[in-house]
């Protein structure tokens, strides 16, 4: 069973490569490569980060007080 943080980081780096695509399409916004793998890195990243062990999101807010 593969464990929640790397799927939610799996899932992260997808939604990344898919708002890059829109900004592309829809907006005629052209990354270079090296930005494009860099902001799925770091969404990818965060999206792992924000996942606790048993696949719950973090509640920032309680982390915050």
């Amino acid at each position: 069973m593969i464990h929640p943080k790397v799927a939610m980081g799996g899932i992260g780096g997808s939604i990344a490569i898919i708002l890059v695509w829109m900004l592309d399409y829809f907006a005629g916004v052209k990354m270079p490569e090296p930005v494009v793998q860099a902001v799925t890195t770091i969404c990818g990243a965060v999206a792992g980060y924000m996942t606790s062990s048993p696949g719950q999101l973090i509640n920032l807010t309680e982390q915050m007080k």
